[in-house]
C-alpha cells in the first residue's frame, strides 16, 4: 500500500503537498483533542506527519509538514493559545527542535528513499562484479594492510595460534610476520606484559572456539614497551553447518576515543537518527524480546507504520509467532548467528509473507549478550493491514495513561499497611494477594534493594531525614519496575511515630533512560561501523571532513585521524583538478549518483558512485556524501569485453564450423572452418549465394527448414540434424548441425556444424559389411543350435549316467550302515557316513547344475506377479521343513512385478532359503522382504540378520560353486546364488549384495522395469 501511494505521489507533486498538509492537519486535530489527557512533550507527535510526508513525497512535502506543524502547534497548543507569540523558553526550544529535526528528517528520508531505489536498480550489476578469488584475496590483503598502524586484524585457528595479521599494525609494534605467525596469540609481544591480561585473552579464545564472540577494552604493549588502550574483539568464523573454522581477532586504538568521549555524543545522536531511518528492515530487542529500536523499513515491511514499538514485546505484536521462530530467538540469545535467504512466514489470519532475514546477538559494554538484532527484507510487498493500524491507535491510547501514582498509609503501631488501587497496579498484584503489612512490602522489593530500603525507613522513623527513596519491585510474574517513594511520618506528642503516609510513582522509564542511552549508543555505533556504504560529512564552507564511517576510511586506506579536518584535495583523493571540478559540478547540479575515480592512500584507483545532499550539523552548514563502491563492477565490465575478444579468437580456431545468425536471419559471424566446409565466404552467405542442401534421404531442404530458421521460429534448440551440402569441399559435404537460441541483444542463434563426411562414407561401408555379416550369422546360428541340442542330450546322458552310480553307492552304503554297523568300529562307521554324505552331496550338486542349465534354456514369459504372495508361500514351506525354528518373516504388502512366475518363485526360494539357512545360529532371527521405488526402476530386497559376509569377497557370491562359509557351518552346493543371478539377468535386471560379518546380509535385485512398469531393452 505504501509503495503504491509513494508511486502515485511521485507522479503528482501537487498531490504530495496536499497529503503533507492533510497529515499535519489530522495530527494537529488529534493532539488538540487529546490535550486534557496527554502529558508528553508537545511537539513529539508532529514527527509522525513529517516522517510520512518526507517518505511519501520527498524533501518539499517534508519541509512543508515541518513548517505547518511548527506554526499549528505554536498557535493552538503553546501558551498564549491562538497566538503565534511564544511566552516560555521551553516552548521556544520545542519549536526550534521541531524545525531542525523536521528538516534533518526530511533530508535523510529523501536520501534514504533514493538510496533504496538506486540499490534495487544496481543489484544485478553489483552481482556481476564478483571476479576471481585471487583478486578478492589480494584486495582483502590491501584493505587489511590499509587499515593503518592503529587497527589490527588477524586470523587464528581454534587453538589460538595466529595464522595471519595486517602488516601496518605489526610495524607499529616493531614486529615482523615471522615474530607472531605460528605462535599462540596470548604469547605474542602485545599480551605477555601481564598474566591477568593473557588469562583474559585465553578465556575469550576458548569462548570463540565454541562459537561465542567477545569484545572488551584492554591495555596491550606497543613499541618501546608503552601500554595503550585498544577496543579488542574476537569473532568465530563458521562454515555452512555452523562449525567454527577460524577465529578473527581485531583491535582498534581507542586512546583518542577515550579523550574525546564527550565530543562523540553529538555524532552518536546523528548515528541514531541515521539508523532510525535506515533503508534496511532492522529491529533491536532486549533479552525479554522487547523492542529497543526499529528502522522505518521494518515498520513499512511489517505493516506497522505509525506505531511506537519501543518497550513492547515482539510476541505481543506478532502473536502468531511459531515455536520454530522462538527457538531461533533462543539460539541467538545463546550467541549464534542465524540467517535464511528465503523463509515462508504464515500469519495468524492466513496471509503468507516471505522474508529474507538474519538474527544475531548484540553485546553490551560488559560483553554480555544484551539482546538480538533482526535484519529482514519483506519480499512479498503485501499491503499494510488495517487491523495493525487499529492496534497501533489502541496502544497509543494506553501509552498516554502510562504515568501512574499510588497512595499508601502505614499504621506503624499496629503494623497495618493500606494501599489504594494505584499501589496494587504499581506492584502488579490484586486485592487479596497483599498481606497488608510492612514485611509484605519488603518481601516485594528487589533483593538488592531490601537492606537499603529498610535502613531508609528506619532513619525516617527516627526522624533523621525526610523520607524520599527510589527502589525496584519484583512483580509476581517476574517483571521489575522502578518506583520513587515519598512519605511523611505522623508522631504523637512525645515524638513516637504513629503513622507514615506517602505516595509511590512509576519512574521505570526515567531510571532506565541513562543505561538505555549508553546501550543504544553502543549498538548504533556497531551498526554504523558495519554499513557497506561509505558515508562522509564535510563542512560546506571549506570542504573539510567532519566525520567518516569505517567503510569510507578503509575503502581509501586512511585512519580517522588522517582524514578528519582535511580536504579531499589535501588528501590527494582526485587524479586531477579538472576531474575534481567536473565531479563537484555534477554533484551540485542534482545531487544524484555521479561516477568518480578516487585515489586511495597507497595510490590505488577506486571507482564509486557519489551523491551529496546539504544538511546542518551542530548548526553548521555541511554536506552529507554517500559513496558506493563500483570498482569491482567496472573491472567486471572490462573483463567481459576482454572475454568477448578472446571468445571470437577462440571460435576462429575451433575445428568445427560455427556461425552466429542475427534476428534478421543474416549470418553475422562464420568461422574459417565453416567457410572451408561450405566452400562459401561470409559475404557469399549474406549475399544469398548458397549451395543446395539435402536431407540424408537426398531430398532438397528449403531454407525455412534449416536448423537456424527452426530455432528462431520455435525458440528452442534444434540438435544433431544431418545435412548434405552439394558443392562443398570435396563435392558433397555431410554436416551434423545444431542450432541454439541465444539471449543476447544482437545474437539470436548459434549454429555449430561438424564435418561427418568421413563417417557417412564409413557408414555406407558398414551397411555393406552388415549385409555380409547377417549371412554369416545365420549360418553360425544354425550350427550353434545344432551344438546346443547335442549339448542338451549330452547333459541328460551325463546326469543319468552319473546319478545311477551315485544312487548305487548311497544305497549299498545305507545297507551296510543298517545291517553291519555292529561289526564296524567307530572309525569304520564314520567313514561309511562320510561316503553316504559325499554321494548325496554329489547327487544334489548334479541336480542343481541341471536346474541351472534348464533356467538358461527355459522360455521367458512376462506377466504380472504378486511377489508378496510368492514370498509368503516360500516362507510357509520353510517353516514346514523346520517347524522347531522361530524366525520372524516380514513381507511388505503390495509387492508387484512383471516377470516369469515360475522363475521368480525359484529366485525367492533360493534367496529366502539362503536367509533361512544363515540365520540358523541367530538368537532372534528376522527376514525382511520389501522394495524401494527409485527414479528409474523398482528395486527389491531380501534382508536378514544372520551370519553375514565380508564385502571384500562380494564379487564371488554369484559364481557357481563359490562359497564364503564352510560346509560344516552351513551346508550347500554354491549353486543357489548363481541361479538367482541367471534368473535376474534373463529378466534384463541386475543383482547385488551388501553385508558385514556377524551383522546380516541384504540381497538387492531389479527386473529391468522402469518406474512406469515398462521393461528396459
Amino acid at each position: 500500500m505504501l509503495r503504491f501511494l509513494e508511486a502515485t505521489l511521485k507522479r503528482s507533486r501537487a498531490a504530495a503537498y496536499a497529503v503533507a498538509a492533510a497529515l499535519t492537519a489530522l495530527t494537529l486535530l488529534f493532539r488538540v483533542a487529546l490535550g486534557p489527557v496527554f502529558e508528553g512533550p508537545t511537539m513529539i507527535v508532529f514527527t509522525v506527519p513529517v516522517i510520512l510526508s518526507a517518505y511519501l513525497g520527498g524533501l518539499g512535502p517534508g519541509l512543508l509538514s515541518t513548517l505547518l506543524s511548527t506554526v499549528g502547534a505554536a498557535y493552538y497548543l503553546l501558551a498564549p493559545l491562538r497566538n503565534l507569540a511564544v511566552s516560555s523558553r521551553t516552548d521556544r526550544l520545542q519549536e526550534t527542535t521541531l524545525l531542525l529535526a523536521g528538516t534533518l528528517i526530511s533530508v535523510i528520508c529523501m536520501r534514504l528513499r533514493d538510496a533504496r531505489e538506486e540499490a534495487e536498480t544496481s543489484a544485478a550489476a553489483l552481482q556481476a562484479s564478483q571476479l576471481t578469488i585471487r583478486e578478492r584475496e589480494e584486495q582483502l590483503r590491501q584493505v587489511i594492510d590499509g587499515l593503518g598502524p592503529h587497527s589490527f586484524v588477524g586470523l587464528m585457528d581454534t587453538a589460538g595460534v595466529l595464522l595471519q595479521a595486517n602488516r601496518p599494525a605489526l610495524a607499529a609494534a616493531g614486529l615482523e610476520l615471522d615474530d607472531v605467525v605460528g605462535r599462540p596469540f596470548d604469547q605474542t609481544y602485545w599480551w605477555n606484559h601481564s598474566e591477568p591480561v593473557q588469562e583474559q585473552l585465553r578465556a575469550a579464545i576458548a569462548r570463540a572456539a565454541s562459537g561465542e564472540p567477545s569484545r572488551y577494552d584492554v591495555q596491550v604493549r606497543a613499541a618501546g614497551g608503552t601500554l595503550m588502550w585498544v577496543d579488542f574483539s574476537i569473532q568465530p568464523v563458521r562454515d555452512a553447518d555452523g562449525r567454527v573454522l577460524y577465529i578473527v581477532p581485531s583491535a582498534n586504538v581507542i586512546e583518542e576515543r577515550k579523550r574525546v568521549a564527550d565530543a562523540l555524543q553529538a555524532t552518536e545522536e546523528r548515528l541514531q537518527l541515521f539508523i532510525d531511518h535506515a533503508p534496511a528492515s532492522l529491529a533491536m530487542f532486549d533479552r525479554e524480546m522487547r523492542y529497543l529500536s526499529v528502522s522505518r523499513r521494518w515498520l513499512s515491511d511489517f505493516g506497522l507504520v505509525g506505531q511506537d514499538l519501543r518497550g513492547r514485546s515482539h510476541y505481543d505484536v506478532f502473536p502468531e509467532i511459531s515455536a520454530e521462530w522462538k527457538e531461533i530467538h533462543r539460539r541467538a540469545f545463546a550467541g549464534e548467528v542465524m540467517r535464511n535467504e528465503a523463509d515462508r512466514f504464515e500469519r495468524l489470519d492466513g496471509s503468507v509473507q516471505w522474508l529474507r532475514w538474519e538474527v544475531r546477538p548484540w553485546h553490551d559494554l560488559a560483553e554480555q549478550v544484551g539482546g538480538i538484532v533482526i535484519f529482514s527484507e519483506d519480499i512479498t510487498d503485501r499491503k499494510v493491514s488495517e487491523e495493525r493500524i487499529a492496534r497501533s491507535a489502541e496502544w497509543l491510547s494506553l501509552a498516554t495513561r502510562a504515568a501512574r501514582l499510588g497512595i499508601w498509609d502505614w499504621d506503624v503501631v499496629n503494623n497495618r499497611l493500606v494501599w489504594d488501587d494505584g499501589m496494587y497496579e504499581l506492584y502488579g498484584v490484586k486485592r487479596g494477594e497483599f498481606a497488608g503489612a510492612y514485611e509484605a512490602w519488603v518481601a516485594g522489593l528487589h533483593p538488592d534493594d531490601r537492606e537499603r530500603c529498610t535502613e531508609e525507613t528506619a532513619r525516617a522513623l527516627r526522624g533523621e531525614w525526610e523520607y524520599r527513596s527510589e527502589f525496584r519491585v519484583v512483580w509476581p510474574g517476574g517483571g521489575v519496575r522502578h518506583l520513587a517513594a515519598q512519605g511523611a511520618v505522623i508522631r504523637d506528642e512525645s515524638g513516637r511515630p504513629l503513622r507514615m503516609i506517602g505516595v509511590n510513582h512509576d519512574i521505570t522509564e526515567g531510571a532506565l533512560q541513562k543505561q538505555a542511552l549508553r546501550d543504544s549508543e553502543d549498538r548504533f555505533r556497531k551498526i554504523f561501523d558495519a554499513s557497506p556504504t561509505g558515508i562522509a560529512i564535510n563542512r560546506a564552507a571549506d570542504g573539510r571532513f567532519k566525520d567518516a564511517n569505517p567503510f569510507f576510511l578503509s575503502w581509501l586506506g586512511y585512519d580517522r585521524e588522517e582524514v578528519i579536518g582535511q580536504t579531499s584535495s589535501e588528501l590527494g583523493l582526485w587524479f586531477s583538478d579538472d576531474e575534481r571540478e567536473r565531479i563537484r559540478a555534477a554533484v551540485a547540479s542534482d545531487g544524484k549518483d555521479v561516477e568518480a575515480r578516487f585515489r586511495a592512500k597507497g595510490g590505488e584507483e577506486r571507482t564509486g558512485l557519489i551523491a551529496s545532499v546539504p544538511i546542518a550539523v551542530d548548526g553548521e552548514p555541511s554536506m552529507l556524501s554517500v559513496v558506493r563502491d563500483i570498482t569491482e563492477r567496472k573491472r567486471a565490465e572490462e573483463a567481459i569485453r576482454e572475454r568477448d575478444r578472446k571468445f571470437a579468437a577462440t571460435l576462429d580456431l575451433l575445428p568445427v564450423g560455427v556461425a552466429i545468425v542475427d534476428q534478421n536471419r543474416e549470418v553475422s559471424y562464420a568461422n574459417p572452418t565453416l567457410e572451408r566446409m561450405l566452400g562459401l565466404s561470409l559475404n557469399d552467405l549474406n549475399a544469398g549465394r548458397t549451395n543446395e542442401v539435402v536431407t540424408p534421404e537426398g531430398v532438397p531442404l528449403p531454407p525455412e527448414e534449416f536448423p537456424s530458421a527452426r530455432a528462431l521460429r520455435e525458440h528452442t534448440a534444434v540438435r544433431d540434424v544431418e545435412l548434405g551440402v552439394v558443392g562443398g569441399a570435396g563435392g558433397m559435404t555431410w554436416l551434423m548441425a545444431s542450432a541454439v537460441p541465444l539471449d543476447f541483444p544482437d545474437w539470436k542463434v548459434l549454429v555449430v556444424s561438424s564435418d561427418i563426411t568421413t563417417r557417412k562414407r564409413a557408414e555406407a561401408e558398414i551397411l555393406k559389411l552388415n549385409a555380409e555379416l547377417e549371412q554369416r550369422v545365420a549360418e553360425r546360428t544354425a550350427r550353434l543350435d545344432e551344438a546346443n541340442r547335442e549339448l542338451e542330450a549330452f547333459s541328460y546322458s551325463v546326469s543319468h549316467d552319473l546319478r545311477a552310480p551315485l544312487r548305487g553307492i548311497d544305497g549299498f552304503s545305507r545297507i551296510v550302515q543298517e545291517d553291519y554297523a555292529s561289526r564296524l568300529d567307530d572309525e569304520g562307521r564314520d567313514s561309511l557316513a562320510r561316503i553316504r554324505a559325499a554321494a548325496q552331496r554329489m547327487s544334489q550338486l548334479i541336480e542343481d547344475l541341471l536346474k541351472l542349465s534348464r533356467i538358461g534354456r527355459a522360455e521367458l514369459s512376462r506377466e504380472p506377479v504378486d511377489l508378496s504372495d510368492l514370498a509368503l508361500a516360500v516362507a510357509s514351506e520353510l517353516r514346514q521343513h523346520e517347524p522347531g525354528r522361530v524366525v520372524e518373516v516380514v513381507v511388505q504388502d503390495g509387492l508387484k512385478a512383471q516377470g516369469d512366475p515360475r522363475l521368480l518363485r525359484v529366485l525367492l526360494e533360493n534367496l529366502l532359503g539362503n536367509a533361512w539357512k544363515f540365520t540358523g545360529r541367530t538368537e532372534r532371527a528376522r527376514i525382511d522382504i520389501g522394495a524401494e521405488t527409485g527414479s528409474v526402476a523398482t528395486t527389491y530386497f531380501v534382508r536378514d540378520n544372520g551370519a553375514g559376509f565380508d564385502e571384500a569377497y562380494a564379487a564371488k557370491l554369484f559364481g557357481a560353486f563359490q562359497r564364503l562359509h564352510g560346509a560344516e557351518e552351513f551346508p550347500g552346493t554354491g549353486i543357489g546364488l548363481a541361479t538367482v543371478q541367471r534368473i535376474v539377468r534373463r529378466h534384463g535386471g541386475r543383482v547385488w549384495a551388501k553385508g558385514a560379518v556377524g551383522q546380516g546380509a541384504t540381497f538387492w535385485f531389479d527386473l529391468g522395469e522402469t518406474e512406469s512398469g515398462r521393461t528396459e531393452t
